[in-house]
């Protein structure tokens, strides 16, 4: 990825009060015109809405064709207001309405539309995993094949501390050098990581076996992995500076706590992490230390897709899409 031209938005109509978007479409919408700016970028605004079947409607006094008419008015209202915001900054902007799954027809529109970064605003809904990860955002890290910006309503109109969480993959190159893209021109600090994982250290302080302490030691594996960072910063043109740091965290368990005790230490706004290639399957996961993070972190998220990734989802609408409808984005 040599630049972000095309970035597309998810807006969430669900959550929307009486024609006032939600805090987390709003935010979705601060980064994504603010990175538009910097970049020269161009944003779609799209929302998705899908009516239950007739067998569904609990009313037969309700007219279905003038439901589904009023609430496309009034998402194309929204959608036009949120152009409006953008072209008043000086940014290119277009919305798309679509009848169908939120997460599908965002999917669809991603690789259709070949945009190179799709941001959704997280949930409020009590707990932190579902403030920051609905059934949305969760199936567009699963399925879409852009990077997928999963945002948590923050104070700064752009990240201040990104980190890169390596595996060495070539999926967590892509992230550093997204994490560089994005970082550009506003004076963001990059965090590059690698975490050393301990996994004897619990056994051996609960006494289930003797070993020298300097055995369970990582120091010779830490100046490895020091080297292979610096290597993977060479490799997108960067060195280490003020705007890039490198660390190697040791932590006596998971990968993951390491992760998350240096986003804690160090006021991380965005974590981006290489996703995990199924092998023989169209589709991908995201890798269990990615997997265990999504329910407990406390920033924002961005998921970045492998080489050779196939997108599970079909890219023609269903022939009875429409006469469905997705109220938000779930």
């Amino acid at each position: 990825m040599s630049e972000l031209k095309k970035i597309l938005v998810g807006v969430d109509l669900l959550q929307s009060r009486r024609g006032n978007l939600s805090a987390p479409v709003m935010e979705a919408t601060k980064q994504a015109l603010g990175l538009a700016e910097r970049v020269s970028g161009e944003v779609m605004f799209l929302a998705a809405i899908e009516l239950p079947d007739d067998g569904d409607l609990y009313s037969p006094l309700l007219n279905r064709r003038r439901i589904a008419g009023e609430i496309e008015t009034s998402a194309r209202e929204a959608l036009k207001k949120l152009v409006e915001q953008a072209t008043a900054r000086g940014v290119r902007a277009t919305s798309k309405f679509a009848h169908g799954r939120g997460w599908i027809e965002l999917t669809r529109e991603a690789v259709t539309g070949q945009h190179d970064l799709v941001i959704v605003g997280s949930r409020h809904s009590g707990t932190m995993h579902r403030m920051l990860f609905g059934s949305t955002a969760i199936k567009l890290l699963h399925n879409c094949p852009s990077p997928v910006w999963v945002a948590k309503p923050e104070p700064h109109p752009s990240p201040a501390n990104l980190l890169v969480a390596s595996d060495f993959s070539e999926a967590s190159t892509e992230a550093l050098r997204l994490a560089l893209l994005l970082a550009s021109g506003t004076g963001a600090k990059v965090h590059l990581i690698h975490v050393l994982e301990r996994p004897y250290i619990d056994l051996w302080e609960a006494g289930l076996f003797e070993a020298p302490h300097e055995e369970l030691s990582h120091a010779e594996d830490g100046g490895v992995a020091e080297s292979r960072l610096k290597e993977q910063l060479s490799q997108v043109g960067q060195a280490v500076g003020p705007s890039v740091e490198i660390s190697v965290v040791e932590y006596p368990s998971v990968a993951d706590f390491g992760i998350l005790q240096y986003i804690g230490d160090h006021q991380i706004d965005l974590l981006l992490l290489g996703t995990t290639a199924r092998r023989g399957i169209a589709g991908f996961f995201l890798g269990n230390t990615a997997e265990r993070l999504l329910t407990t972190l406390p920033c924002s998220l961005v998921a970045v897709k492998p080489a050779g990734f196939v997108c599970p989802v079909r890219l023609e609408p269903h022939p009875s899409a429409a006469t469905s409808l997705v109220l938000g984005l779930d």
